[in-house]
């Protein structure tokens, strides 16, 4: 008996377009920006909203040792410097994605808005395991509350 099974994989951009065009893979979770960007739409015409990550945040990576070796001066420079890119990016991201809604019949896509009904499980079922992440320690118990608070500001949550 074959037993078909799914599971989500990372996959690169630069390998999607060709995977979801020959058949590899069925769909792909990607940001708005590069679904238009990579064109996407002509292999995968189907945009699911609302999207599954509202808040996107960019990282900066840096070796602790190389870290640690920077004066503070410096490293408050990186930080702000740092902020300042991560509010602009989401801030760019989230008008990029209301300019690609509004070109979709040019893109021949079509959105597939989720149910409200539909949304509200799965805003719940994430829910039930916050309090176990609040556990792993204070800063994942602060991050927890932060993502509350926005569910709760969104009207996602009472």
């Amino acid at each position: 008996m074959a037993v078909l099974m799914w599971m989500p994989t990372y996959v690169p951009h630069e390998e999607a377009y060709t995977s979801l065009q020959q058949g590899v893979i069925d769909g792909y979770m990607t940001g708005a920006h590069s679904y238009k960007q990579h064109k996407f739409y002509e292999v995968c015409p189907y945009f699911y909203v609302p999207g599954w990550f509202d808040v996107c945040g960019m990282c900066m990576l840096v070796s602790l040792d190389a870290w640690n070796n920077l004066p503070d001066d410096l490293k408050a420079i990186l930080k702000d410097a740092f902020m300042t890119y991560n509010y602009d990016q989401a801030q760019r991201s989230w008008w990029q994605y209301q300019k690609m809604l509004k070109g979709f019949g040019k893109m021949g896509a079509t959105i597939i808005a989720w149910p409200d009904e539909e949304m509200q499980k799965v805003r719940e079922a994430s829910l039930a395991f916050l309090p176990e992440i609040a556990k792993k320690s204070p800063l994942c118990a602060k991050g927890v509350e932060i993502i509350k608070d926005y569910m709760k500001t969104r009207g996602y949550i009472k």
